[in-house]
């Protein structure tokens, strides 16, 4: 294989992320194209910098790989731009880290763009919206043969789904650390979300600084969360209540602290992922699973769905009461370290939403099912 080439191979998506032209990431799912933009720092360029790593990391159990990049702009304080993409399932979590240093004036930093090519049907948006006991629904407009605006917003979007012709969906969506999107007025600077395009393919732009004549540079590093997902075919079997492989996250016995904070002081019966305490119960309910478990047992968990909440007490930030967050990307988390526990008995876990929009996202839908385990060569 290239050196310079690292080969993704995952259900239903195969990936390159490339050096040969300069950095690139670009991935297939049935007859479309998903292509990952490299960060941009106003006329400076994650795809062109000198790159210190360039690695591809697999589990040995095969369940999981990741790709890790470092690049290095050889301009003033020399900003460094580190990226970690794990592939899970039918989906890929993105952590990109900007390091800015001493200060570095740029007038804008276009985080993570995103180009979708092939034939669009429609395209939906999911905002983000609190006090609401479920996520927003879904709001579809059809793809047309003029470019179209999808969204354009100072306030980034929660979920964009791009559904293709062919009846594939991606799925590209914010990361649990919503209050950072937002994180250009901290610095006096705009920031802009812009989803565009018509039937021959969708743009998303993420500029998470925009500067005005007031702002000053970002002073310190950067961290941005977020994650993709692509359509899976469905092996998975119908939820059987009353059997003892049935698990229901809403029976989960839950203190105060461990439940979506909807509004200041107003909780919801269901708990959010982020918090301690439902981590905690999830664990050790699993880990007593795996030590009774036996070969090729399945077992199904009903109700799991990410929520929208504010308790800042769920990401250890004990001096603030309210700070935006919703906890997708610690659902892949869990499922896969209860997965990659029990594979060690050959059994596993499933994960059920119940809602109709929720159970159609491809990054819950996918949880459902049970994949062969990638090779890890």
């Amino acid at each position: 294989m290239n050196p310079e080439n690292i080969s993704i191979k995952r259900p239903e998506l195969e990936g390159v992320v490339s050096l040969e032209r300069g950095l690139s990431f670009e991935f297939r799912s049935g007859a479309s194209v998903l292509t990952l933009r490299p960060v941009s720092l106003g006329g400076f360029s994650e795809a062109e910098a000198m790159m210190k790593k360039f690695r591809r990391h697999a589990s040995v159990d095969g369940l999981s790989s990741s790709v890790e990049t470092m690049a290095v702009i050889p301009f003033g304080i020399e900003p460094e731009i580190r990226r970690n993409i794990e592939f899970a399932a039918n989906h890929a979590k993105v952590i990109t880290d900007i390091s800015m240093k001493g200060g570095m004036p740029v007038k804008n930093i276009a985080l993570d763009d995103i180009k979708i090519d092939g034939e669009v049907k429609r395209v939906g948006i999911i905002p983000v919206n609190t006090g609401l006991e479920s996520l927003p629904q879904v709001e579809w407009h059809d793809a047309g043969t003029g470019e179209q605006v999808f969204y354009h917003d100072a306030d980034p979007f929660l979920i964009c789904l791009v559904e293709m012709v062919d009846g594939g969906i991606w799925e590209v969506g914010a990361g649990d650390d919503l209050w950072r999107w937002n994180c250009g007025s901290k610095y006096n600077a705009g920031t802009e979300f812009k989803i565009f395009g018509d039937a021959k393919g969708i743009k998303i732009i993420r500029n998470v600084y925009v500067k005005k004549e007031e702002s000053l540079p970002p002073q310190r590093g950067l961290r941005f969360k977020w994650y993709f997902a692509w359509s899976v075919k469905d092996n998975a079997p119908d939820a059987q209540p009353g059997s003892g492989s049935y698990l229901d996250l809403m029976d989960m016995e839950m203190p105060e602290e461990g439940k979506v904070m909807l509004d200041e002081d107003k909780f919801s019966a269901a708990p959010c992922f982020e918090a301690n305490a439902l981590r905690k119960r999830f664990r050790s309910m699993i880990r007593s699973l795996a030590g009774g478990a036996t070969e090729s047992a399945g077992f199904t968990m009903v109700n799991v769905e990410p929520h929208i909440c504010l308790a800042a007490a769920h990401l250890d930030r004990g001096k603030k009461r309210l700070l935006l967050h919703w906890d997708i990307l610690n659902i892949m988390d869990q499922w896969l370290w209860a997965n990659r526990l029990l594979l060690k008995s050959g059994s596993n876990l499933r994960f059920y939403a119940t809602g109709k929009d929720i159970q159609s996202l491809p990054s819950i839908y996918g949880m459902k099912n049970v994949f062969e385990q990638e090779d890890s060569e």
